[in-house]
């Protein structure tokens, strides 16, 4: 089998490269790929690049080593960046579970409860970090399952912060795996939606005088208002709109991320007339909001 058995470690081995010595996970990814040291500045860049690529995941990191050896740490480093799926070991020594990433998803997933094992996927809505309360509204279920999947250590938990964190790959198989029930994922998209929209519904979102905690919560949670604006959009939920965009225009405005802020609100297409007059001027003050910004940024250049 493999050398290593943590195969879902939720904090990968150190792999951030200063250019000097080796960190721990390109040690490994070296030593298993049977490379040869000095490594040309070429070789390095590319071992540093699977390296981060791979999150310094031990078992990635052992795929990687293994078709490195036959392909080259090039054409790793290529294949890992379109698609983590291609790392497979075919070897018939290698334990079937350690074979891919998904493999080990697979069997990670298999290893829960059932009742986990339906609402694990369920979470991979929400990307990057997250607070119990956008948890709560994927799940659509007892928060306690949250804690259920830290102790499973399908997810990590930032006391500090009070945020919940994926594993990379972890979320990426997940969503895989919602994406096979449409309607499951709809219902957990149109969840978090709600729950973004309602925070903002009632926020003091005016121009003149923005409420600064809102702000804050804004730019906390900017994947998450970004994903509820889009979906919001695609369900075609004009009500929802207004205090989407409004949160997006004012995340924007004195920031360089600003530019991003138009090209978002710059999704929504007109509507047709028969949206009806609510969708009409749901659109039209969206609209406002977008030239407010770009007005904005008109102005900071002159």
């Amino acid at each position: 089998g493999l050398a290593c058995e943590q195969l879902l470690a939720l904090r990968g081995l150190q792999h951030e490269s200063g250019g000097g010595e080796l960190p721990e996970a390109q040690r490994l990814f070296v030593e298993r790929a049977l490379l040869q040291a000095p490594l040309d500045a070429a070789t390095r860049e590319a071992v540093d690049a699977v390296c981060r690529l791979a999150h310094g995941q031990p078992l990635a990191l052992e795929l990687a080593a293994r078709q490195a050896r036959r392909l080259g740490v090039a054409a790793v480093r290529d294949a890992l960046a379109r698609d983590p799926r291609l790392l497979i070991a075919s070897e018939p020594d290698v334990p079937a579970r350690q074979r891919s990433l998904e493999a080990a998803f697979d069997s990670a997933l298999a290893s829960l409860p059932i009742r986990l094992q339906h609402e694990l996927p369920r979470l991979a809505v929400l990307r990057g970090d997250f607070d119990r309360e956008l948890a709560s509204a994927a799940l659509a279920t007892s928060p306690e399952v949250l804690d259920a999947l830290v102790d499973h250590s399908m997810l990590a938990f930032d006391s500090a912060g009070a945020r919940y964190r994926w594993h990379p790959f972890l979320r990426e198989f997940a969503l895989r795996t919602l994406q096979r029930d449409a309607a499951a994922e709809r219902q957990a998209r149109l969840a978090v939606a709600l729950h973004v929209f309602d925070t903002l519904r009632r926020a003091v979102l005016d121009e003149a005088c923005p409420d600064e905690e809102v702000l804050a919560w804004v730019a906390r949670e900017w994947t998450h208002v970004v994903d509820a604006w889009r979906t919001a959009v695609d369900e075609a939920r004009p009500a929802w709109w207004v205090p989407l965009a409004e949160a997006i225009a004012l995340h924007g405005e004195g920031r360089a991320s600003g530019r991003e802020s138009l090209r978002i609100l710059g999704e929504l297409a007109q509507p047709e007339p028969a949206g009806g007059d609510a969708e009409t001027l749901a659109w039209a003050r969206v609209m406002l909001l977008r030239a407010r910004l770009e007005q904005w940024f008109d102005s900071d250049a002159s």
